[in-house]
């Protein structure tokens, strides 16, 4: 690897081979909600997403299509 890496360079992000993920974690708050929360790499403050469990289903099956959906890299390049 060269000296002057750079992570989030164009021409560096083709050696990338495992992006780092944060960890996540599934549950359901004390008013029966699923909450989604996601860690925060620096420790600060996490990522949180409060469903209520009506539409947890309607969200599992949207997230589930969406995952079944082909991967273009260069349409789907945040």
């Amino acid at each position: 690897m060269p000296k002057d890496f750079d992570w989030y360079s164009d021409a560096d992000k083709e050696s990338v081979v495992v992006p780092s993920v944060q960890a996540v974690a599934v549950y359901i708050n004390p008013h029966g909600d699923v909450v989604i929360r996601q860690q925060d790499p620096m420790g600060d403050e996490d990522s949180v997403i409060v469903i209520p469990r009506s539409n947890a289903k309607t969200i599992a099956k949207a997230i589930t299509e969406a995952a079944k959906a082909p991967f273009d890299p260069k349409v789907n390049d945040l």
